[in-house]
């Protein structure tokens, strides 16, 4: 098990992304959406805790999110209450779910060759009345090779941006300010989960710089 990223909402809620290899009854499936394990050799998972410190009891909801290849929650950010979790990572999974209650704006995972991943942005809920979760969106975000999301930071539930890193040369740019230009480029991508299909990336751009000659651009 690892994990990926932490984030708090405005009522102190704790909310924990990571990945886990334990396909078992052991893991805490509490008002999942995905109550069962999907992946090998890793799903990704999400966990809200409350602030109470009562135990057990504190468990508000705990979720797989993954298919049946290698996927990994990187990052996770909360809006605001009610809150909903916006997770990022990478997934090897071509049967990640995509079925949120908003299409994705790609639906289907590109690298498919050994070693190769998209990203991935999903957005949970939490029913307020009777603690299930479910997929407000959910989509894969690359290309034919390799990418990672990072990081997710939330302005309003109509403007999300995912930062990463991408070797993929044919990731889906939209409204770039500059061109793939290295061997690995950052990436920003701004998203309106609020939205469907190709309506919801607003933009997606590569930031990296040219290499000098003989040698390589890489991002750490």
């Amino acid at each position: 098990m690892g994990i990926g990223g932490v984030a708090i909402d405005a009522a102190g809620n704790a909310y924990i992304a990571g990945f886990t290899s334990n396909p078992g009854t052991t893991f805490p499936t509490l008002n999942g959406y995905q109550t069962t394990y999907a992946g090998d050799p890793l799903d990704a998972f999400v966990i809200k805790i409350r602030p109470s410190g009562t135990g057990a009891s504190d468990l508000s909801y705990g979720t797989f999110l993954g298919g049946a290849g290698l996927d990994q929650a990187l990052a996770i950010s909360v809006g605001a209450m009610p809150a909903t979790a916006y997770v990022t990572g990478t997934t090897q999974s071509t049967n990640f779910p995509t079925n949120g209650t908003n299409a994705g704006v790609q639906s289907t995972l590109k690298g498919t060759a050994k070693g190769s991943a998209n990203a991935f942005f999903s957005a949970i809920a939490q029913d307020a009345t009777t603690g299930m979760t479910s997929l407000l969106y959910s989509t894969y975000l690359g290309g034919t090779r390799s990418d990672s999301g990072l990081s997710v930071a939330v302005v309003a539930p109509n403007a999300l941006y995912i930062a990463g890193k991408t070797t993929s040369w044919d990731f889906p740019w939209l409204n770039n300010l500059q061109p793939f230009t290295g061997n690995e480029d950052a990436f920003v991508a701004k998203f309106d989960p609020t939205a469907s299909g190709p309506a919801s990336l607003i933009y997606a751009t590569p930031l990296e710089g040219t290499a000098p000659p003989g040698g390589t651009a890489v991002t750490d």
